[in-house]
């Protein structure tokens, strides 16, 4: 490492400062460089030039871990306003960037973007051409990992290319969308399965295939799992989904509503007030019309209690039964 360090200075030493640098070789002996040839190099460390050639010479090796060393030595120099190093510190960057990204991992397809962007920005030509694809090939590494987090980055992703008119993100950006869809019905929770429907609805209108074949199923799935929860509020929602979907002859939607219409029956019935025992009555009522026998049994019983409770509530208002007129 010793002698790779001495090697490595004193050919940018003899590029920069051609006398120093042959009398530093001049001191290259036989068991190594002397301790007055690494002094002259640590000396000549010290100036711009030495420290601009130094890093591109880094750079130059394509490796991320000197590309990365590189762009540290040239950004105060740049910044400071050296003209080789303001020409050299955006190619160091650009060629770490598509290096990163060569790797072909989702964390350094990020890194490079986050190294892209600026440059894009400051109208470096190169990183304009570069930034779009390496965002592209982020999309389709994250979705081919899946998962949630990373269909919404994929979709914020082809979102900026697709508003910049970016002719694979406007494309992609739908099926993106109805992917990140499906993942969050796949989980089954409320505020999820509400997200997609959020997100399946414009597709869907807009004639999305894969959308309009997934918007209904979503919809019913989101009517069975609020089901699920058991509250008046949630199955009276639950049928407000089902009802149009059955209506419009969604198969799924046709064998559930059914169901949840005799489980808010049922949640009623148990409150055991008239109003909601009234209720029970209407909503059953087709259902056993339609021959539903679990909601004829029910009905009967619901009704019986119905009118109990009536017939105790007239004769509580009354002052109450006459025992003696019972036999």
């Amino acid at each position: 490492m010793y002698r790779n360090f001495f090697v490595m200075g004193l050919s940018v030493l003899l590029a920069t400062q051609p006398e120093v640098g042959c009398a530093a070789a001049g001191e290259d002996l036989e068991g190594g460089p002397s301790r007055r040839a690494v002094a002259m190099i640590l000396e000549a460390e010290k100036t711009p030039s030495y420290q601009i050639s130094f890093a591109t010479r880094l750079a130059n090796t394509g490796t991320i871990e000197n590309l990365e060393k590189a762009i540290e030595i040239l950004s105060p120099l740049a910044e400071a306003g050296h003209a080789d190093a303001k020409r050299n510190f955006p190619k160091a960057q650009n060629r770490l960037a598509v290096v990163l990204a060569n790797t072909g991992t989702i964390e350094n397809f990020q890194k490079a973007i986050e190294i892209f962007s600026p440059l894009a920005a400051a109208g470096d030509v190169y990183a304009k051409t570069n930034l779009p694809r390496v965002q592209c090939d982020l999309v389709y590494k994250l979705a081919d990992a899946g998962g949630i987090e990373n269909f919404e980055k994929a979709m914020e992703i082809l979102s900026v290319l697709a508003a910049a008119e970016h002719a694979d993100a406007e494309i992609n950006l739908p099926a993106a969308q109805n992917e990140l869809a499906v993942a969050l019905v796949e989980t089954s929770s409320i505020e999820n399965l509400e997200k997609a429907i959020e997100i399946l609805t414009p597709l869907a209108t807009a004639g999305h295939a894969d959308a309009k074949r997934n918007f209904p199923k979503a919809q019913n799935r989101l009517a069975v799992v609020l089901a699920n929860t058991g509250t008046i509020e949630n199955l009276e929602k639950a049928i407000g989904i089902l009802t149009p979907l059955a209506t419009a002859g969604h198969a799924e939607a046709q064998r559930d509503l059914p169901k949840v219409q005799f489980g808010l029956a049922v949640v009623l019935a148990n409150t055991g007030t008239i109003e909601n025992l009234e209720r029970a009555i209407e909503i059953l009522t087709p259902l056993v019309e339609a021959g539903d026998a679990a909601a004829r049994s029910n009905l009967l019983q619901i009704q019986l209690v119905r009118a109990l409770l009536m017939a105790h509530t007239t004769g509580a208002a009354s002052g109450g039964l006459d025992m003696d007129a019972v036999d």
